[in-house]
């Protein structure tokens, strides 16, 4: 299923699977709606035509970028590629699994570890070399020594300076089939990340029909996986196992030869020559020779490649790391911290779900600051207690889990393992926050842990990963404790709104912005009524919860650009920048008709409690406390009515 991962931007960890005709733009009616006013009302249109995606840029006057060049008119999308529109980035994802055919004899993308017939018909053997005098040595033997080690003098110079995996292997395969009488080549290599080995080129002697997919025996690939060593056999189609199997018999396939990649005792892939059957051609023993040669120079060469990759791919982690480091120690506020967090996380290790988790003030449990790929409405149900879980187990030791692990390729071994259902793979990575502030630096109490799960394709998570996330989850545990320390001074800690004191300085702030720009500007007042009953009848403790459940939803009722505050007592304030008289009054109408419908349970009986609420609309010349004053005469002329009312200034 082709989809869309939003990297960077206003939808950022959001997935979109496209099918059919896709459209992105400001506009309501796209598929993707992006807030941004550099993009047009429709940008972009992604069309499946056939097997392909085709992308075209709708609005030439408005740069998007493929890949980081310009997109001028329309192109094919290819899996991976990376779309930048503004502020937002794109990445394409298209791996669909490749289809087998049902002979057991065939595989496209097989697993060395999948249940295979056995005793495949070999004819030769040849171990894997293992230095440079092992060829040699062996070409000496050969009735041409000096034509050997000159194809191989080729190939270390062809290969030395290639750092593209994909091209190190076209070039390959093209001086191979230059060399060696095969009429079909092809190289599969070890995805890291799926624990797979794949397809990965494909070469076809001049003259030699190209087949719909070129396949290899799943037997002689078990083989060579298993037993690193290099096979050939030379009458294929005369051993009625291999004369049943699709990938001989469709393909006509007379002799074939598999040879291992390997380097530092590690498989990383194969390359596998066939001839089809048209004369009777067959490899030679001189023949298995040299490529078992070529296949020690190809695999030093190809882990060079990937070394290069890998670097460079962790040069750019680190360098978006220190980008997010930026942005984490500009954030004073907890919900900004938490956000960008998670956005990293989806963005640079390329899942789809993350959540941060962080422990209550006396480390009894812990529950999500936020989330992507989790139904928000969940997020008060979860909560981890240390030591219980593999979440719980990193609080309790401060290790981080990943998996599967890279040493054993299993995922951990835990009573509470249980991902069924939940998660699309096994493959996860747990890491703790430590509580670490600029005055204690060494401090290695956790006060959370970050997760990643379902990394795109069903990949698994690396090592790599690993590193990255423990560098951003020692940032995040700095800029959580100074956004508390911040938060102590500027927030009401029994409702969690902002104090009184901090709400005059963002109202200056914005009464300046309102008289700048001719903006609309609202404020409103709040008055929990009867008040002094609650707490003469039903005790403080009620009257605190009162207070507790009213900041609460005047939190949640108003904007993340609102700014609420308890002035004192019973008595609270917003001021909503934009805010017309008809939202405004909406907002307090919602609050109000909210507070009346949730009763207060005191001793296990409820209490019914109500509000009062004044609005005032900034005037030309206006300052916070003017505006202050007439919202709350408007309070009071509610009170005065009756009370559980909204009342607009006069």
């Amino acid at each position: 299923m082709a989809l869309l991962l939003v990297l960077e931007g206003p939808n950022s960890g959001r997935t979109y699977y496209v099918t059919g005709l896709f459209t992105i733009g400001t506009d309501a009616s796209n598929s993707i709606v992006l807030d941004d006013r550099r993009i047009a009302p429709e940008q972009l249109r992604l069309q499946r035509d056939g097997a392909r995606f085709v992308v075209k840029n709708l609005d030439q006057s408005r740069e998007v970028l493929l890949n980081g060049e310009r997109l001028a008119g329309e192109a094919e999308l290819r899996h991976g590629d990376m779309l930048d529109l503004a502020d937002a980035r794109l990445l394409f994802s298209d791996e669909e699994a490749p289809s087998t055919a049902s002979s057991p004899d065939v595989t496209q993308a097989s697993s060395p570890a999948a249940a295979l017939p056995a005793g495949p018909r070999i004819e030769r053997r040849q171990r894997a070399f293992e230095n440079a005098a092992e060829v040699i040595s062996a070409a000496g033997s050969l009735d041409k020594p000096y034509a050997r080690l000159a194809t191989l003098y080729k190939v270390s110079h062809a290969t030395s300076s290639v750092l593209d995996p994909e091209a190190l292997m076209r070039s390959l395969l093209e001086l191979i089939l230059e060399e060696i009488p095969a009429d079909r080549a092809l190289v599969l290599l070890m995805d890291e990340e799926r624990s797979e080995m794949l397809p990965s080129v494909c070469r076809v002697r001049d003259g030699v029909e190209a087949p719909p997919g070129m396949t290899v025996s799943r037997t002689i690939l078990s083989e060579v996986c298993r037993t690193r060593e290099a096979v050939a056999t030379t009458d294929a189609l005369a051993d009625p196992r291999f004369a049943g199997g699709e990938s001989v018999a469709r393909q006509r396939i007379r002799s074939a030869v598999c040879v291992p990649l390997i380097s530092r005792n590690k498989l990383l892939g194969v390359i596998h020559l066939d001839i089809v059957a048209s004369d009777k051609r067959a490899f030679t023993e001189g023949d298995l020779d040299l490529l078992t040669g070529i296949a020690l120079q190809a695999g030093i060469a190809l882990e060079n490649a990937r070394s290069y990759h890998r670097a460079q791919r962790y040069s750019r982690n680190l360098a978006s790391l220190q980008r997010a480091m930026l942005w984490l120690g500009s954030y004073l506020e907890r919900d900004p911290i938490l956000k960008e967090t998670v956005s990293f996380v989806c963005s640079n290790l390329k899942c789809t779900k993350a959540s941060v988790l962080l422990l209550d003030a006396v480390g009894r449990f812990a529950t999500i600051g936020h989330a992507t790929g989790i139904d928000r409405k969940l997020w008060p149900e979860i909560q981890v207690v240390p030591g219980r879980g593999l979440a719980g187990r990193v609080l309790s030791t401060r290790e981080p889990i990943l998996s599967p692990d890279p040493a054993t390729g299993r995922p951990p071994e835990s009573a509470e393992y249980t991902r069924k259902g939940k998660y699309l793979t096994d493959s996860f990575v747990i890491v703790p926050i430590p509580r670490r502030s600029e005055s204690q630096p060494h401090e290695d109490k956790p006060m959370g842990v970050i997760n990643a799960a379902d990394k795109l394709g069903g990949r698994n998570f690396t090592n790599e990963d690993l590193e990255i996330l423990n560098l951003l989850a020692s940032q995040v545990g700095m800029a959580l404790v100074n956004a508390s320390l911040y938060e102590r001074a500027t927030v009401d800690q029994l409702t969690r709104l902002y104090t009184r004191p901090f709400f005059f300085q963002k109202g200056e702030v914005e009464v300046e912005r309102a008289e700048r720009q001719g903006a609309p500007l609202a404020v409103l007042m709040v008055d929990l009524d009867h008040f002094k009953a609650v707490n003469d009848t039903h005790g403080h403790a009620a009257g605190d919860q009162a207070l507790r459940i009213l900041g609460s939803i005047i939190k949640e009722s108003l904007r993340d650009d609102d700014i609420a505050c308890r002035m004192g007592g019973e008595e609270f304030a917003a001021i909503l920048p934009g805010g017309s008289l008809e939202g405004v009054q909406l907002v307090a109408e919602r609050v109000r008709k909210t507070v009346e419908s949730f009763p207060l349970d005191a001793d296990g009986k409820p209490i019914r409690l109500t509000i009062s609420l004044g609005i005032a609309l900034y005037r030309a010349g206006d300052k916070i406390d003017k505006m202050l004053a007439r919202a709350d005469a408007a309070l009071y002329r509610a009170k005065r009515a009756g009370r559980n009312r909204v009342e607009m200034e006069s």
